[in-house]
């Protein structure tokens, strides 16, 4: 494939271990590469794939679709348009029951046991949440957490049982470089969890996003004005249709509204414009570097328990 003249793109969506050298040897024979998350195994990986990137002056996009999805259009549209104001704090609840009743029929992904494919909670859940905040309030400055492996068993239906090896639960503390608190409390062993979360507030409002699972068109956007002591006025506020109905540029006339893949049609089309007319796709490599420092560094605070900062970790490789 990679001898092929015909091949402007390469998709890689099998595990960041055995992705990783695909990744590299595509883009130094000058192919764009959509790249999956989590983006690597490391943080040396993740520098060699964006500065490999940057040798071949190729497009390099991430798979982190959230920002792509309607609901975190609008409300990044919203935050730039000051409803929340000078931004105090968000807070990012991710909770999923993947392994507590596993299917191999419906999820099959037992990979994700091992830490040494480089999937976890942290790096799996927790890459898709970095990658929209960051997307939202900008670069993370420092961090500290705590992570666990709780569920020492998976139980999947066909009696296979594996004993995992990576982390299922992951709490982290965030300060945003432009200033504001964060937090993080991921995990994916949770009984009937109640999906993704994200809670902003400010100066002037809060701004809350709400899906049932991994964000897609079910996600729903709420928002309130400060006002008066105490007083409740948060109301569900509309997506407007042409964040869900129609992708610029892309190859399709149909209606979009009742398929979970608009967020990548409209990320894809995203990258093929940078390909053609010169930009970068979103997210980009560079942003996937910063996710997977702040990863990194969530991982290294559970150990030494203290708070690091972000630019230290990029600069450590």
């Amino acid at each position: 494939m990679l001898a092929d003249d015909d091949v402007h793109v390469i998709n890689l969506t099998i595990s960041p271990r055995l992705r990783y050298p695909m990744a590299l040897a595509a883009l130094r024979r000058g192919k764009h590469v959509f790249n999956c998350l989590p983006f690597t195994t490391n943080l040396a990986d993740a520098k060699t794939l964006l500065q490999a990137q940057r040798d071949a002056r190729v497009i390099g996009v991430c798979d982190g679709y959230f920002q792509w999805v309607p609901a975190f259009l609008h409300m990044k549209r919203l935050i730039e348009d000051g409803y929340i104001g000078k931004l105090f704090g968000v807070s990012v609840n991710f909770h999923l029951g993947l392994y507590n009743q596993p299917s191999s029929a419906a999820f099959p992904e037992k990979w994700r046991a091992f830490a040494t494919n480089g999937a976890s909670a942290l790096r799996n859940l927790g890459s898709h949440a970095l990658h929209a905040l960051v997307s939202l309030f900008g670069e993370i400055e420092e961090t500290t957490g705590q992570v666990e492996t709780f569920l020492r068993e998976w139980n999947f239906d066909d009696g296979v049982k594996v004993r995992p090896q990576s982390v299922d639960t992951a709490m982290a503390l965030l300060r945003f470089r432009g200033g504001g608190m964060g937090q993080l409390n991921l995990s994916w062993v949770v009984a009937d969890g109640s999906g993704l979360s994200v809670e902003a507030f400010g100066s002037a409002g809060r701004l809350v996003l709400r899906a049932p699972g991994f964000p897609h068109l079910d996600s729903r956007l709420w928002g309130a004005k400060a006002g008066k002591f105490n007083a409740r006025s948060e109301q569900e506020i509309p997506i407007p249709d042409d964040l869900v109905l129609r992708v610029a540029e892309a190859r399709t006339d149909a209606d979009l509204s009742g398929r979970t893949t608009i967020s990548m049609v409209r990320m894809y089309a995203d990258m093929a414009r940078a390909i053609r007319y010169g930009g970068d796709g979103a997210p980009g490599f560079a942003q996937a570097f910063h996710v997977q420092a702040v990863v990194e560094a969530i991982q290294a605070s559970a150990r030494s328990r203290t708070w690091l900062r972000i630019s230290d970790i990029e600069a450590s490789v």
